[in-house]
């Protein structure tokens, strides 16, 4: 609005200063043809009147080259603010880099401090985990050093025999007796007996399932309690058994029980004892045995089976 008001008003100056300057040289035209002579007038041609549209066109000139220089100004303006626009958006740009580049240190070391902490979380977690297994390796130790102190221990200490069913199925008696801090249960025994020498002598094998027969409750204490078990039949080695008495019998007797904790054990002992022909004083009871033999306790000798 500003623009068309000042271009308005430079027009109607632009109009009266033409309007001043096309009267001031009519005067001035008129004022040499008076004072001419008359044979100039003569010679000079009269000049024509200047027309209106004359005028107009000077003014219509005037105003669009008045224009056209407002014009180039307000164009040359513009182009520095584009200019400006454009230098301030490439400083930008740069700026931009290196925040960018800034920006993309900042993520990495952000991904190297993640991956760190997954490590060092691996780690922790290896370590958690080793330390729950040392605590349930320490209860489980701790847990076996208190049932070994408290459980039961059962020994056989001493053990007698009998032939009252031959020489080849002898009966035995064996004193089992508790040294550990609480009862034992269900206590059984096994034998396994062998004749020497092994030439004419023979072996027994333990009974099968003998660990599954009904025992009996050891107590704390040294009395102890006497179990009986009887041998599988010996199969000797001798044409007559005769011949391989007096002879030498080993005996292998084992005992199986449980504790308070419900686990079960098993301890053996060796005895060996000189078979002889019993005295008639020293028959016993409604069958009374011809043989007889006094057992005592032995370690482990290198010739008795391997059968278990």
């Amino acid at each position: 609005m500003r623009k068309m008001l000042a271009c308005g008003a430079i027009a109607w100056a632009i109009l009266a200063i033409a309007l001043q300057v096309s009267v001031a040289r009519e005067y001035s035209n008129n004022k040499i043809e008076a004072n001419r002579s008359p044979v100039d007038l003569a010679k000079t041609p009269p000049s024509a009147m200047p027309s209106l549209e004359d005028g107009l066109n000077r003014i219509g000139s005037a105003l669009e080259a008045a224009n056209n220089k407002q014009a180039s100004r307000d164009e040359e303006n513009r182009a520095k603010q584009d200019l400006d626009a454009q230098l301030r958006m490439a400083d930008s740009a740069g700026r931009m880099f290196w925040v960018g580049l800034a920006e993309t240190g900042i993520t990495l070391l952000g991904v190297m401090l993640v991956l760190a902490t997954l490590i060092y979380t691996k780690r922790a977690a290896e370590a958690a985990r080793d330390a729950v297994s040392e605590a349930e390796k320490a209860t489980k130790a701790s847990r076996e050093i208190g049932e070994a102190q408290v459980r039961a221990y059962l020994h056989i200490t001493s053990a007698t025999v009998d032939f009252f069913n031959g020489l080849d199925k002898p009966a035995f008696q064996a004193k089992v007796v508790n040294t550990g801090q609480s009862p034992a249960q269900n206590a059984v025994c096994g034998v396994q007996v062998q004749y020497l020498p092994q030439e004419t002598g023979g072996l027994s094998s333990l009974a099968v399932g003998w660990r599954n027969a009904v025992g009996k409750a050891v107590p704390i204490g040294s009395e102890g309690v006497t179990i009986p078990v009887e041998s599988e039949p010996v199969t000797f080695k001798a044409k007559n058994i005769d011949e391989a008495i007096p002879g030498i019998i080993g005996v292998r007797l084992m005992v199986a029980y449980r504790d308070v904790f419900d686990k079960q054990w098993e301890q053996d002992a060796y005895f060996v004892g000189i078979v002889s022909k019993a005295d008639e004083g020293d028959a016993k009871g409604l069958f009374p045995s011809k043989w007889k033999s006094k057992l005592s306790p032995v370690a482990r000798a290198q010739s008795w089976g391997t059968e278990t």
